[in-house]
């Protein structure tokens, strides 16, 4: 085995430690398929060694052509890859890169989103279907689903699961991965808080009664020693662990919009949007992707425009010559 692809397979085992099964296959099957042949082929090609390579010589343009070799792969064929790719290969540079190479040049990209219109824009690109975010949940189906978690009993575990990790997706946005891998020491019992890391930096973030209350009786069942939403010792709660409740629910509701974990996301992104938080804060603490945010953003602005509308015909009723204008005995009717 050469000495290059022999270190380019250390870094990836570097990153690959500690991952989630899910993660793994987002991230590591990705790069493997993708930034690592390319850029082993060109320390080959150009006779450098690895260290030179992230230490000095590493560019924008070795992320962006390594991305269009990889969306022009046949098996390819959404715009969606694109920022799986993107994701992944940002992910190994913040874990692994940039800790052990302080000085590379790409420490100062904030995101490699930013390199998504070159992909997908380059004329060796081959069209891609464009990505469609699935339904988000609407305020009436909300309101439903409320209702519909308050009257699950307790009697099991997966009833208990889905009233306290459900909340926490309908207020926060967290991915349900997120919350797999929060650990119990995440939870702040005495302060009722979550801990998350934003940027590595830990926020506390306050949980209303109902969610502390519901969070607090899966810390107690003690499921795992080190995970605090495990559904048993060593086992990650995945989303099959809520099929049978959203299935249930989307047939109680009938006609109405179907849900599923991802649109329940959405919808409080779409929230936080409409109160007019901070797009950084929001990337910060959901995890979505750029593509999602945007989406998010401009059904927070129909939604504001439909409040708009209302809000201004209101005030302008208020106003005395708004009654002078209308007057019944004027329009003939007594």
């Amino acid at each position: 085995m050469c000495v290059v692809l022999k270190e380019f397979e250390m870094l990836i085992g570097k990153f690959s430690n500690g991952l989630s099964t899910g993660r793994y296959n987002n991230y590591v099957k990705v790069l493997q398929n993708s930034l690592i042949p390319y850029l082993e082929h060109y320390c080959t090609k150009e006779e450098i060694t690895v260290e030179e390579l992230f230490k000095k010589m590493i560019s924008a343009t070795h992320i962006i052509d390594a991305g269009i070799e990889y969306i022009n792969r046949p098996k390819v064929t959404g715009e969606a890859a694109v920022d799986k790719y993107l994701t992944a290969a940002n992910e190994f540079f913040k874990a692994v890169i940039f800790p052990e190479w302080p000085s590379c040049p790409l420490s100062v990209v904030g995101n490699f989103q930013e390199y998504r219109d070159n992909i997908l824009n380059n004329k060796a690109s081959k069209s891609l279907k464009s990505y469609e975010p699935r339904q988000h949940l609407d305020d009436n189906g909300y309101k439903k689903l409320i209702v519909y978690l308050k009257n699950l009993g307790d009697n099991t575990l997966r009833n208990r699961m889905a009233k306290a990790v459900i909340p926490l997706i309908l207020l926060y946005g967290f991915k349900l991965g997120t919350i797999a891998e929060m650990k119990r020491t995440c939870f702040d019992e005495e302060k009722r808080m979550i801990k998350i890391l934003v940027e590595k930096e830990e926020i506390g973030l306050e949980l209303p009664y109902q969610i502390y209350k519901n969070v607090k009786k899966i810390y107690d069942e003690n499921i795992d020693s080190k995970l605090l939403f495990a559904v048993a010792e060593n086992q990650r709660l995945i989303s099959d662990h809520f099929d049978t409740i959203i299935k249930n629910f989307n047939k109680m509701q009938g006609g109405g919009r179907k849900i599923t974990l991802d649109g329940l996301a959405k919808y409080a992104v779409i929230n936080m949007f409409s109160i007019g938080m901070d797009p950084i804060v929001i990337r910060q603490v959901t995890g979505m992707k750029d593509v999602v945010l945007k989406y998010c953003q401009q059904e927070a602005w129909k939604k504001r425009k439909r409040e708009i509308r209302g809000y201004v015909n209101s005030k302008f009723r208020s106003i005395n010559a708004y009654d002078d204008f209308n007057d019944l005995r004027e329009r003939g009717i007594q």
